[in-house]
C-alpha cells in the first residue's frame, strides 16, 4: 500500500491521506485542530511523508494520522477480498455453504442454519439434474429461479413450500449482495417470495 499526503487550508486546515493498492485508491480528509498558523506553514513545507517522521514534533497529530493509515489499510484489504471473490467466480452453492458454516458458530442460529441447508440442498439437487454442480453468483438469473420453481411445482410441491425455498435462497443471495460480492440482478423478481405472489 502506497500512502501519499496533501494539504488543504479551506474550509479547514486538513491533511488528505490517499492510499493506493494496485488499481484501487481511497482517500480520507483529517481535520487538523490545535495547530497555529506558523506550525501549519512549517507542516506544509516539511513535505510530510509519514507519522513516524514527525512524531517528536507533533505527537498527537502523528498518532491520529497513523491510526487513519491503519484504517485505510483495513478498508483496502476488505475491498480486495470482495473483489477477489467476485472475479474468482465464486459459486452460489459454495457461498451458501460457507455462510451456513459461519452461522453454525452461533447456537442461536440453529433453526436458521437448518432452513438454509435444506433450501440450498434442494437447489443443489435441481442444478445436478441440469448437469451442474454450481452456478456463479454473478450469473444467477430469473430464468434459473423460474425453472427451479417450475420443477418444484411439477414435483408436487405445495406453493407454500415453493415460496419457503425461494425466500431462503433469496436471503442467501441478498447476503452476498450486501457483502459487496455481486451487484443484484434481481433473479428472484418472479419468485413467490411473499404472500402477494401466492395464488388466490
Amino acid at each position: 500500500m502506497i500512502v501519499n499526503y496533501s494539504f488543504s487550508s479551506f474550509p479547514q486546515r486538513s491533511v488528505i491521506i490517499t492510499a493506493t493498492d494496485g488499481d484501487r485508491q481511497i482517500s480520507v480528509t483529517e481535520p487538523i485542530d490545535g495547530v497555529t498558523a506558523g506550525e501549519w506553514k512549517s507542516f506544509e513545507k516539511s513535505g510530510y511523508t509519514s507519522p513516524e517522521n514527525h512524531l517528536p514534533i507533533w505527537p498527537l497529530l502523528s498518532r491520529k494520522l497513523r491510526h487513519t493509515e491503519q484504517l485505510l489499510a483495513v478498508t483496502l484489504q476488505s475491498i480486495q477480498r470482495s473483489s477477489s471473490a467476485l472475479t474468482s467466480g465464486q459459486g452460489f452453492i459454495a457461498y451458501g455453504r460457507s455462510l451456513i458454516a459461519s452461522l453454525k458458530n452461533d447456537s442461536t442460529n440453529a433453526s436458521r442454519t437448518r432452513k438454509y441447508a435444506d433450501a440450498l440442498s434442494r437447489f443443489a439437487g435441481h442444478l445436478r439434474t441440469l448437469g451442474l454442480t454450481d452456478i456463479n453468483l454473478a450469473d444467477l438469473s430469473a430464468a434459473h429461479i423460474d425453472r427451479f420453481t417450475a420443477d418444484l411445482r411439477a414435483g408436487g410441491r405445495k406453493e407454500a413450500t415453493v415460496s419457503f425455498y425461494c425466500r431462503i435462497l433469496q436471503a442467501i443471495y441478498n447476503t452476498a449482495v450486501r457483502s459487496g460480492l455481486i451487484n443484484s440482478t434481481s433473479p428472484f423478481a418472479n419468485a413467490p417470495t411473499n404472500a402477494n405472489h401466492l395464488p388466490q
